[in-house]
């Protein structure tokens, strides 16, 4: 991620805390304002890293029907990438992505969902 801006890099960086800790909420955040950069590079992958977090803030909120929604645009958003993008393995991210929104596609309960089994930024 050398050819990234330092302020780009620090506020990515703020997200995967932020989702690595559970704080999906804030995580988006973080990801958000560096979306809001008209620069940026691959803009589609944070707004999908936005969606991802936000669907797991759904499922924390106990708001199934909308994490569903927003984790299935997240997915159309990593579909356009095959290749490892700041500094994430999109095909392995894209297949636990997969596997969650399997998990999730009959779940009425959000009890039920296993924050273990979030797609693991590393």
């Amino acid at each position: 991620m050398t050819d990234i801006p330092e302020t780009y890099q620090i506020l990515f960086e703020r997200g995967l805390e932020a989702y690595r800790s559970g704080n999906y909420y804030e995580a988006h955040d973080h990801w958000e304002d560096l979306w809001r950069h008209h620069d940026v590079r691959h803009r589609k992958y944070i707004q999908g890293l936005i969606q991802l977090s936000a669907s797991l803030y759904k499922i924390q909120c106990e708001q199934m029907r909308g994490a569903r929604s927003l984790l299935s645009k997240a997915l159309e958003k990593f579909d356009l990438f095959s290749e490892s993008c700041w500094g994430l393995d999109t095909t392995r991210l894209k297949k636990e992505m997969h596997r969650m929104a399997e998990e999730i596609s009959d779940m009425a309960d959000a009890s039920q969902f296993q924050f273990t089994n979030a797609p693991r930024l590393p």
